[in-house]
């Protein structure tokens, strides 16, 4: 009785008949004994009854009676019994029902194991194997929707593939089949855009389509999907007949559509597209005007809050935007405006409620495309040029590319002009001083913070007594008159934010969203002035205030973290003035809930760590925060966008290092030492990293992740053209640039879910994951590196031996931070006055005018530094008369000194050039074997020389140092010279490429507003970092960089390695040899006459020479000059090994 009731149900779909059919298999269950043997087919029964109830009504209750039937029929059912394989099946797709609906994890896994089941304990020729198949291949499909992994999808490619190769021509079933490989190929399309696949789904699709009836309830599924496969071919060739088929395709789906299927939406609105794409490539008119027609239709027919909607407005407000451009009616465009305002102002809800990048971005192009094309005077423009100052601030927020701020305040400002003596103009003003606000907190220019406090003072001047969102207003005034505190020191701007704070805890309701953000603000103003005065009744008043605020904000609440560290930080102000433990208990507690909540998925919650931790216990915080920096420094975003990001991160990798040294976890402190070091150079060098194993064990995945980090590489580092539009003319460079960053954005997604797909393989888990200190030991196969960890606190080396497993800890107890930043100002004073920014004719011994502060720079260096660590080694006294090597890796402004020449040069073996040969790195990576590869092939050398570069100090010296380099190159190198005229940047470039070693003598310059576009000037223009980083070099040796600043480094970014040194060690020259700061150019030709003469003896050039080859020539200049002047023959340096 009950399976005919869900029979009838099947074909009646009336509620009444799926109730009574449960009811009976339940009772059927309830009175059939344990052991019986009909006991799994009526568990399965009432199992299947509960997925068909699940799946036309929903509810969890369904599907968890459904898999709670089925797993017991399962169980009870013998492994070897003809109904196990259909059993295991069911179960398989009511788990993967589940996780279709709940996004749990555990249930796709189990889906896929008794789906998978089924098909091995099937019979190859079984009748029911073709639908175990598609059942499997369905449950990978779902996969590869929610995850996209390429191997997902091609699984379930392979399983439809059998599926349709074992059903018979004549089955009922091949359509539908066919249908569903066609569907897949065209899901894989989608997503990699590859051309077999699009013309596997046409003729699948083609295939299904012809088999099916016409009055199949398929039919018009199967149409609409083959339409749909045609447009998609019709975009990537335009042809004709693609696009008519398409249409015809779609029309018929249509027609076939009863009127209130669910279904109808998407297909008029799709043949509504398909018409717009006829009229914009072959100009028919009449199918613009069908189109509007058809897209009316899908959007009056989705229910307003579909997931469909957004897109669904969106084709329409373009179908109208094309029609008035055809016919120029002003209700067209009207209208268009009308729907892709709406579609804008809801995307960026959507964007605030759930944080997806694509929200913010579809708001942007819709805003903007109703700006562009509404007329100047229509009165909707303040509006929506507030809505898109709003959109950019928003990704300005959640991106922090500073051009959306510049946009958002460009807009904003626009659009408060025109609102002038309008009721809105408040609320836009409010918004234009966040705008500033938030641009002041990045680039901290005071013009910023001085124009958000007349915005928001205006907009709290504007709003009346009974404003909703005045208490918002006031806030953010607040908030701006305590920056103006912190950068004046006035404590009357204090009072004031204090009052204005005040204002709005009093004009909110206690139930407003904001309200406890508004106590939080009061509470840290009250905190900044117990710092200032030391008013006990401050520190007081802040406590109170952020325990109010804690209590208002709900547990999952993303501010709750911030709030819970203000209140600890008021705690441990407390305790410093009463010295209660239970207080700092608090404080403790406080700090580890905090920590504790941290969303890991937030990409700016880094800067929150690294402001915050402070106590000895947070070792786990630390990790977290380390865990975090690829997030904030994304390789998303530009290349630019994450130099400007990285002093976001402060000191935190410093001040976790000295944490980890504190606990005596020296590999961890290396870990993390390497982790944020080099960041952007390691993202550079992991995008070009090639992926071994991987390529041979999964090949399509591994093509998958080099094609796709091969564009992002290029994508990332192109330069940006500067903000030209103004915010009404909607320009199209600043389309072109928002295109750009979407395009970048989607490309790092597409990258790490191909990551994530890899790293999900057994074996592969922690693939291109930072590495372990195991595995950076090896970087010290050769010879001793010592890991240099400066920080305010302390001082520490970390050495590693050759041949060891442990990491040896030096502390360095007299070498301060404070110490070693006096030794870069000093460095600097004394090369002030010697026109060291570029390569030049210098002969002089002392500065002009000037103290020489070198000599007491180096002697610091040698006794708080260098000696200690050659101590620690065992290298004094000497041993022998080789010299050892020794590679320095170097944190914050020790990477300015110049370590290799530290000692006494009055006194004998009290330097470092006595004891050992000198390198350094920026990170330990590139210093691993697999990290670069070098040829055994007969090498070649490319030497360019520019002698007379417009605008530039003539350099004779560099045809001398070409001619020598010339000569000393022996008949078994290839040698090559690009000079004077023929020297040019796309030559350059190209010759490196087939060069493995490359000389240049000519001027260089530092960029320090874009530190890529540092570079070598060339006969026609500069060769860039930037032009450099796009490279992926292979087999190379060494790179000689015989020209100025080339490891000068920017003084903003310090562990960053910013410099063309760097960047030639990242493009693929394992060594290189480079210069601090200027060189003479009459010394040029010596030291490369030296160094080349070294090298060539054995007649080849290699990397592992090119140190020891440097320190003698270096100190032949030396000798040859007057023994200390420094700043001539102390410039050369090598990096790399």
């Amino acid at each position: 009785m009950g399976v005919a009731r869900i029979s009838q149900f099947q074909h009646s779909g009336r509620l009444e008949d799926a109730k009574h059919g449960v009811e009976h298999l339940t009772q059927a269950v309830a009175q059939t004994p344990p052991r019986h043997p009909d006991m799994p087919s009526r568990l399965s029964s009432l199992g299947n009854a509960r997925i068909l109830l699940f799946q036309h009504f929903g509810r969890l209750e369904n599907i968890e009676h459904a898999i709670e039937c089925l797993t017991q029929a399962v169980a009870q059912t013998p492994l070897r019994h003809p109904d196990m394989p259909s059993r295991l099946s069911n179960l398989g797709v009511a788990h993967m029902s589940r996780f279709k609906y709940f996004d749990r994890p555990e249930d796709a896994e189990h889906g896929i194991a008794y789906l998978t089941q089924a098909v091995a304990q099937t019979p190859p020729r079984h009748p029911d194997m073709p639908s175990w198949l598609i059942g499997l291949g369905n449950a990978y499909i779902s996969l590869f929707q929610h995850f996209g992994r390429l191997g997902h999808i091609e699984h379930a490619i392979k399983c439809l593939n059998q599926a349709v190769a074992q059903t018979p021509p004549q089955n009922p079933d091949i359509p539908s089949r066919l249908g569903g490989l066609g569907s897949a190929h065209m899901l894989l399309f989608k997503q990699f855009g590859r051309l077999e696949d699009i013309e596997h789904a046409i003729e699948y699709l083609t295939q299904a389509v012809a088999q099916t009836p016409l009055r199949h309830p398929d039919i018009a599924s199967q149409l609409s999907n083959l339409g749909n496969a045609r447009i998609s071919y019709f975009r990537h060739f335009g042809e004709l007949e693609d696009i008519e088929h398409a249409i015809q395709c779609l029309t018929q789906a249509v027609a076939q559509t009863p009127p209130q299927n669910p279904d109808m939406p998407s297909r008029l609105s799709s043949l509504g597209n398909a018409r717009i794409s006829l009229f914009q490539h072959f100009g028919r008119h009449g199918h613009i005007e069908h189109a509007v027609e058809c897209l009316t239709q899908a959007v009056a027919q989705t229910p307003l809050r579909h997931p469909d909607m957004p897109s669904q407005l969106s084709n329409l407000g373009n179908a109208r935007i094309s029609l008035f451009r055809y016919f120029g009616r002003m209700e067209d465009i009207e209208q268009a405006v009308h729907r892709l305002s709406s579609l804008g102002s809801a995307r960026i809800s959507l964007f605030q409620h759930f944080g997806r990048l694509e929200d913010i971005e579809h708001a942007i192009e819709c805003l903007t495309r109703a700006v562009v094309q509404t007329p100047a005077q229509h009165p909707g423009i303040p509006s929506w040029l507030s809505n898109l100052g709003n959109a950019y601030m928003s990704r300005f927020q959640h991106l922090g590319d500073i051009q959306d701020a510049d946009r958002a305040i460009q807009y904003l400002a626009s659009a408060s002009q025109l609102q002038t003596g309008h009721v809105d103009q408040c609320n836009t003003l409010a918004n234009l001083g966040k705008a500033y606000s938030n641009r002041f907190r990045r680039l901290r220019h005071t013009e910023d913070l001085n124009q958000a406090i007349k915005c928001e003072a205006q907009a709290v001047e504007l709003a009346p007594n009974n404003h909703v969102c005045l208490s918002s207003f006031l806030t953010s005034l607040g908030a701006s008159l305590q920056e103006r505190f912190i950068q004046t020191g006035c404590t009357q701007h204090l009072d004031n934010a204090i009052i204005c704070h005040r204002e709005a805890v009093s004009q909110a309701l206690e139930i407003h969203i904001g309200y406890a953000s508004y106590l939080n603000n009061l509470g840290n103003a009250y905190l900044s002035r117990f710092g200032a005065v030391h008013q006990q009744e401050d520190i007081a008043e802040a406590i109170d205030h952020f325990k109010k605020a804690i209590a208002c904000t709900h547990k999952g609440h993303v501010d709750l973290p911030g709030r819970l560290a203000n209140l600890s930080n008021a705690l441990r102000e407390q305790y410093k003035v009463f010295e209660d433990p239970t207080v700092l208990e608090r404080a403790i507690e406080a700090q580890t809930q905090a920590v504790s909540l941290v969303p890991a998925g937030i990409c700016r919650e880094a800067a929150f760590m690294s402001s915050t931790l402070s106590l000895s216990d947070t070792m786990a915080a630390f990790q977290l925060a380390i865990d975090m920096i690829p997030q904030l420094i994304w390789v998303g975003a530009t290349v630019e966008d994450r130099y400007r990001n990285l002093p976001l991160l402060g000191d935190l990798t410093q001040r976790a290092a000295v944490a980890a040294v504190d606990a005596g976890d020296y590999s961890l402190a290396l870990e993390w030492l390497e982790q944020g070091r080099s960041i952007v150079w390691s993202q550079t060098l992991q995008l070009q990293t090639p992926l071994g194993e991987l390529s041979s064990r999964y090949p399509k995945l591994a093509h998958a992740l080099k094609e796709t980090a091969t564009e992002l590489s290029r994508a990332s580092s192109d330069p940006v053209p500067p903000i030209l539009d103004e915010p009404r003319t909607g320009n199209p460079q600043s389309h072109h640039q928002d295109l750009r960053g979407h395009r970048i954005r989607s490309t790092a997604a597409r990258y790490e879910s191909l990551l994530s797909e890899a790293r999900s393989i057994p074996g592969f888990e922690r693939f291109m994951l930072p590495r372990k200190a195991s595995e950076l030991l090896q970087a010290a196969s050769n010879h001793p590196i010592i890991v240099v960890n400066l920080h305010e606190s302390r001082c520490d080396a970390l050495a590693l031996v050759s041949g060891s497993s442990n990491i040896q800890h030096i502390p360095l107890p007299n070498m301060t931070y404070e110490k070693a930043m006096i030794a870069r100002i000093k460095i600097r004073y004394s090369l002030n006055g010697r026109s060291l920014e570029e390569r030049s004719n210098i002969r002089g011994a002392k500065p002009m005018g000037k103290q020489d502060y070198f000599p007491k720079v180096l002697a610091t260096l040698w006794t708080d530094l260098v000696q200690p660590v050659l101590q620690a080694l065992g290298y004094m006294p000497r041993c022998s008369e080789e010299l050892p090597h020794l590679t320095w890796c170097m944190t914050g402004p020790l990477s300015f000194l110049p370590i290799h020449a530290a000692g006494y040069y009055d006194r004998p073996m009290e330097k470092l050039s006595d004891y050992a040969i000198t390198s350094y790195t920026p990170t330990l990576a590139a210093l691993l074997p697999r990290s670069r590869t070098c040829s055994t092939s007969l090498p070649s050398l490319l030497a360019v020389g520019q002698a007379a570069t417009p605008k530039m100090t003539p350099l004779p010296g560099a045809t001398t140092e070409l001619a020598i380099i010339e000569e000393r190159t022996p008949s078994g190198i290839n040698y090559k010279q690009l000079d004077g005229m023929n020297a040019q940047v796309s030559s350059v470039l190209e010759a490196m490429k087939s060069c493995s070693c490359v000389h240049s003598a000519c001027h260089a310059h530092q960029n320090l507003t874009h530190p890529t576009n540092s570079g070598f000037y060339l006969h026609d223009g500069t060769l860039t970092l930037r032009d450099i980083m796009q490279q992926s070099f292979k087999d190379k040796h060494l790179a000689f960089l015989s020209a100025c600043q080339t490891a000068k480094g920017d003084d903003g970014l310090p562990d960053e390695a910013v410099h063309l040194a760097s960047g030639m060690l990242m493009a693929g020259y394992p060594s290189v040899i480079a210069t601090m700061w200027s060189i003479a150019d009459v010394h040029a030709p010596m030291v490369a006459d030296e160094v080349y003469a070294r090298l060539m003896k054995k007649g080849s050039i290699g990397p592992g020479d090119t140190a020891r080859a440097l320190h003698y020539a270096v100190a032949k200049l030396r000798e040859q000059l007057w023994p200390k002047d420094f700043v001539l023959w102390m410039p050369y340096i090598h990096i790399g090994i």
